[in-house]
C-alpha cells in the first residue's frame, strides 16, 4: 500500500472514497481519543461523519512500513468549521486550529488496511505549526 496516496486522499476530505479505496470490508478502527471501536466500513464512515464540523489534515513526521504494518507519527491539524465548545479534544471556535500529535498503527491485508489503532498526545503539545496555506 502506498501510504502517501492514503494521506493525500485523507487530506482531500472525501472520507467515503478513502474508506472504499483503502479499507477492507471488515476494518476495525480503534480510536483512543474517542474511546470507540468501529467495526466495518459503515461504522467507520459513521465515526468519520461525527467529525463533519472539523476539517482534518494529517502531516506525517515519521513513517515505518513493512509488508503487514505501517506505523506513523503525525501532526494532525483540526480546523473548526463552526464553534465547537464540546469538542472531545478541547473547545474550538470557528476558524480556530488545534494540532495533535497522533501515533497510528495500520495493519495491512492484501494491500488494504484491516485494522487501525490510534493514540494521541495532548493538543498543541510536541507538534509543529502547519505551513501557511
Amino acid at each position: 500500500m502506498n501510504y502517501s496516496d492514503y494521506i493525500d486522499q485523507y487530506n482531500m476530505g472525501d472520507l467515503a472514497v478513502l474508506v472504499r479505496k483503502f479499507y477492507t470490508n471488515d476494518i476495525v478502527f480503534e480510536s483512543g481519543a474517542m474511546k470507540r471501536i468501529y467495526r466495518g466500513k459503515d461504522e467507520v464512515l459513521e465515526g468519520f461523519s461525527m467529525q463533519s464540523d472539523i476539517r482534518e489534515v494529517i502531516r506525517p513526521q515519521v513513517v515505518l512500513q513493512d509488508e503487514n504494518h505501517i506505523f506513523a507519527e503525525a501532526n494532525m491539524d483540526f480546523y473548526a468549521l463552526r464553534d465547537l465548545p464540546d469538542y472531545p479534544l478541547g473547545a474550538l471556535r470557528k476558524d480556530e486550529r488545534m494540532t495533535v500529535k497522533v501515533f497510528v498503527i495500520y495493519y495491512l491485508r492484501e494491500e488494504k488496511i484491516c485494522r487501525v489503532k490510534t493514540a494521541l498526545w495532548p493538543p498543541n503539545f510536541g507538534v509543529t505549526d502547519p505551513p501557511e496555506r
